[in-house]
C-alpha cells in the first residue's frame, strides 16, 4: 500500500506489528505483577473498614477501598489489551449488580480525587449531584465494565464543565435501568461526535 511517495509492502510492516505485539505482552506481564499487591491492598482496606466502628475512619477506609479496587480494574484493562487482541477477551458476569451502589462508589471517589497538577477534581464552582431512583432493580452484568465506563464519563464531564453543575442519575426503564451523567459543560461540537470514539479521541478543551 502506499503514502505520498513511499511504497510499504506487508514485509515492511512485519517488524511494526512485531514491535507492538511485544510491547502489548510487556504491558500485560506487568500489569501481572501489580495485580497481586493491588488486590493485597483491596484485601486489606476491606478489612480494616469492616472492622473500624468509628463512622469517619470507616468512611475514608471505603474510599481507599474503593480507589484500590478502581487501581485494579485500571490493571485488568491493561491485561485485556492482549485478551483482545488475542480473542480471549471475557466478560465477569454477574448477578446483583447494583448501578445505585456504583453510582455513589463513583460520587465518592470524584469528591476526594484529585488530578494530574494534584488540584481537586471537583472544581470551585462545581457541584456534583445524584439523583438516584429509589428501589432500582438489580442486574446481571460485568459490574467491574460497568462501574469503568461510569467512572470515566464522569471524570470527563468534570473536566469539561467549568461551572455548574455535573448529575449521575438512575432511572428504571421497564425491566432495564439508565443512567445519565449530565452536565452544563461545553457540550460536543457536531463535527466531532464520531472523533470522540476513536482510540484516545476527545475534544480540545
Amino acid at each position: 500500500f502506499g503514502q505520498g511517495r513511499q511504497l510499504w509492502t506487508l514485509r515492511d510492516a512485519a517488524p511494526v506489528v512485531a514491535a507492538e505485539r511485544r510491547q502489548q505482552d510487556l504491558l500485560a506481564q506487568v500489569a501481572h505483577e501489580l495485580r497481586t499487591p493491588i488486590n493485597g491492598i483491596v484485601g486489606l482496606a476491606d478489612r480494616l473498614e469492616r472492622g473500624e466502628p468509628r463512622p469517619e475512619p470507616k468512611k475514608k477506609l471505603g474510599l481507599l477501598r474503593n480507589c484500590s479496587r478502581r487501581l485494579a480494574g485500571l490493571v485488568e484493562m491493561i491485561m485485556d489489551v492482549s485478551a483482545l487482541r488475542d480473542g480471549k477477551l471475557q466478560l465477569d458476569i454477574s448477578e446483583g449488580v447494583n448501578c445505585n451502589d456504583i453510582c455513589e462508589e463513583v460520587f465518592e471517589l470524584m469528591s476526594t480525587a484529585v488530578d494530574k497538577n494534584n488540584k481537586p477534581l471537583v472544581k470551585k464552582g462545581i457541584e456534583l449531584l445524584t439523583d438516584l431512583e429509589a428501589n432500582l432493580p438489580v442486574l446481571t452484568g460485568d459490574r467491574d465494565r460497568l462501574s469503568q465506563v461510569i467512572f470515566n464519563i464522569t471524570n470527563n464531564a468534570l473536566k469539561f464543565t467549568a461551572k455548574g453543575h455535573v448529575k449521575l442519575s438512575t432511572k428504571t426503564i421497564g425491566d432495564a435501568v439508565r443512567v445519565t451523567c449530565s452536565d452544563t459543560g461545553q457540550g460536543i461540537k457536531k463535527e466531532n461526535i464520531e472523533k470522540i470514539f476513536t482510540a484516545f479521541g476527545q475534544e480540545e478543551e
